[in-house]
């Protein structure tokens, strides 16, 4: 045998576990038309918003927090419940970013947003409640659809049930499909996720995810920062998830990062839908092309206003917080997007203001 046939054995006897398998047409399902026509506007930042407020005060559950697990600080751990109590926060939800995958290179070993983070966080404050699974979902997806998929999706499919049947997931998220860079800064760009809902291994997730009755995240961004657009791949996936997964409790990370028009059309469309609301800070600079809910003020614009009052049962609290990042003041960055968020359910009647602060959390997740 010549030594470059030698050479090749050995190589594929190293890499087996990781060969890719072909992405070809058949890993992918074909889109079904979208019954939404949605609309392509773009964030006009300069358009009316809700001033002159009288703060909401009651109770808050934050459904969407983040934890960098790759900086643990134990004195920021204890600081969790004081910091919630004294925000009225009711509970917050922790889960891993949509790029976590890519942090785990130069870890400590297990030290990715898994059992180790989640146990620390759930000691840290009964207020804290935690999502799960993205850390392995997300990133693998995305390089399975771009280099071609490898042998571990039976693994990771065994590795969310487990996390599910461990009790201390209350969901599965974030995960996202098309993660663009929305940085103004070329020093630090964002990592991208981009591969299409029609993706195969993706539903072998979501067969998982519905027959254990719980509740996926999505982050999908339908136009890059350069303003291409993903818009008819969005809607028509969104179809296809329902579809195929018709009883999918899903939860559109961001409201869905498109205008409140296209908002109201997929709520009414799809009644297992529901929608975070989160701030940003100074949008025109960070979200170009997707939507904010609220200008460089922290106002939010009369139109989302508007939509939240009409349909309050299909909303919930998204900080997006980042905790345990160093360089940032997480706690006071924390307590001023809760002020920011109370100044905006002072805009809505008491009753949907409480409905969108905690009581749609306390329904969907049977808390008290």
């Amino acid at each position: 045998m010549k030594l470059s046939a030698i050479l090749f054995a050995i190589f594929l006897l190293l890499n087996l576990p990781k060969l890719a398998l072909s992405n070809t047409d058949s890993e992918l399902l074909p889109f079904p038309e979208s019954p939404i026509k949605y609309s392509q506007t773009r964030t006009d930042y300069d358009r009316e918003s809700v001033t002159g407020l009288t703060p909401y005060k009651g109770p808050i559950i934050d459904t969407h927090a983040h934890y960098d697990a790759g900086q643990i600080d134990q004195a920021e751990f204890d600081k969790f419940d004081k910091l919630f109590e004294s925000n009225n926060i009711k509970y917050a939800f922790f889960m891993p970013v949509p790029n976590e995958g890519l942090y785990l290179k130069g870890r400590k070993k297990g030290n990715d947003f898994g059992e180790y983070e989640r146990s620390l966080l759930l000691k840290a404050s009964n207020r804290i409640k935690t999502l799960c699974s993205s850390n392995y979902i997300s990133n693998w997806l995305h390089d399975s659809y771009n280099d071609g998929r490898d042998s571990t999706l039976d693994s990771r499919l065994e590795r969310l049930q487990r996390d599910i049947d461990s009790g201390n997931c209350i969901g599965i998220g974030e995960v996202s499909n098309y993660h663009f860079n929305k940085s103004p800064s070329h020093k630090r760009p964002q990592h991208i996720i981009s591969y299409p809902l029609n993706f195969k291994p993706l539903h072998k997730f979501i067969d998982v995810i519905v027959e254990n009755n719980t509740w996926l995240v999505l982050h999908i961004e339908p136009v890059t920062r350069g303003g291409e657009s993903y818009e008819e791949q969005y809607f028509s996936g969104l179809e296809l998830l329902f579809q195929k997964h018709p009883n999918l409790k899903l939860i559109l990370a961001h409201t869905g990062m498109t205008n409140p028009e296209n908002v109201e059309k997929i709520l009414r469309q799809y009644p297992n839908v529901m929608m975070s609301l989160k701030l940003i800070k100074k949008p025109s600079k960070r979200w170009i092309n997707i939507e904010s809910i609220n200008n460089n003020d922290f106002e939010v614009f009369n139109d989302w206003a508007m939509l939240v009052g009409k349909l309050p049962e299909r909303f919930l609290i998204d900080s997006d917080a980042k905790f345990g990042r160093k360089g940032r003041k997480n706690f006071g960055r924390y307590e001023e997007l809760i002020e920011n968020f109370r100044n905006f359910l002072g805009s809505l009647s008491p009753e949907s203001a409480r409905l969108v602060a905690y009581e749609n959390a306390e329904r969907l997740w049977n808390l008290k």
